[in-house]
């Protein structure tokens, strides 16, 4: 029962963050200079924060060692390519931590 809420917990964060992210990623000008949008950018921090919490409850409740192991993984990936990041590098890094929070959903799903 705790494991299936937080499956659809960690399910939901983690298409709004990588729908959130894509824009953010593929759509830069939208955000340049515009005030408006600094709420999107708030609301996308705390996925971030909320998927990574998502992932540490998911984590507990796993069933075996691997998939625990797996899912931590997940959870720290944003951290992960965060220490990789620089400016030249920056929209390589937020695809491949789309792509990271793509395949954490699809991992979830398929368990």
């Amino acid at each position: 029962m705790y494991l299936r809420i937080a499956e659809y917990f960690f399910v939901g964060i983690g298409i709004m963050l990588s729908v959130l992210l894509s824009i953010r990623t593929f759509f830069p000008n939208i955000f340049k200079n515009s005030n408006k949008f600094s709420p999107v950018m708030a609301f996308l921090g705390s996925l971030f924060v909320f998927y990574v919490l998502a992932g540490l409850i998911l984590a507990i409740f796993m069933p075996t060692f691997v998939y625990k192991c797996i899912l931590l993984l997940f959870a720290i990936s944003p951290f992960i390519v965060g220490k990789l990041v620089s400016y030249k590098t920056l929209k390589l890094y937020s695809i491949i931590q789309i792509l990271c929070v793509i395949l954490s959903v699809a991992f979830v799903i398929l368990i």
